[in-house]
Parts: C-alpha cells; structure tokens; sequence
C-alpha cells in the first residue's frame, strides 16, 4: 500500500520529495529500494553517533541502528545504485525552483 502511495504521489507531483524511510527498510528488508524504484527520491540516513542512538529509538527493531555512519553510507550509494539513481551534490532544496527554470527552456 505504501509503495503504491508512493507510485501515485510522484505521478501527481513531479517536483516534491518524496522520502525511501527506514520504516520501510524496517518492515521489509530492502524496503528503502523499492521506495526508490517506486518513485520516492530522498533517503534520510541515521548519522546519529553509535552511543547516542539508544536515546532515539522511535520504535523497535529499527533498520540500521548497529551499522556505523561509515558502513550505513555505503549501504544506502549501494541501494541508491541498484535503483539506477544518482547522488545529488547540491543541499537538496526544493524541486520546484529547478523545475521551473526547465521548463521554461
């Protein structure tokens, strides 16, 4: 249901972000890359300090939490690869400027 929520919301909004969660790595194991293959485009990654993240546990068995910022890194370009997507090197402000400078080409 969340990925066709997902699907939907990018066919009818082009220029937002839509975000791959943990929540779904969480309940599905390589759930992060069907969000992405679904049309979400922004992961939001956990940097938090390894001897910090006991004090965030939002909900049990959360995705992610025992691997290192360097190792969930990797783990996420490799995610991002097999989704065919890219990088983006900017700060990740909103579509909408970007979009209306191309369309207007």
């Amino acid at each position: 249901m969340t990925l066709k929520a997902i699907a939907a919301s990018r066919l009818l909004t082009k220029v937002t972000h839509l975000p791959a969660t943990t929540s779904l790595e969480t309940l599905s194991p390589g759930g992060r890359l069907l969000a992405l293959k679904a049309g979400a485009n922004v992961i939001m990654p956990n940097f938090t300090p390894m001897k910090y993240r006991k004090n965030y546990a939002i909900y049990p068995k959360k995705a992610g939490v025992s691997l290192s910022p360097d190792a969930l890194l990797e783990k996420i370009k490799t995610e991002i690869d097999a989704a065919g997507r890219t990088i983006a090197q900017n700060p990740g402000h909103s579509l909408r400027s970007q979009w209306r400078v191309m369309s207007k080409r």
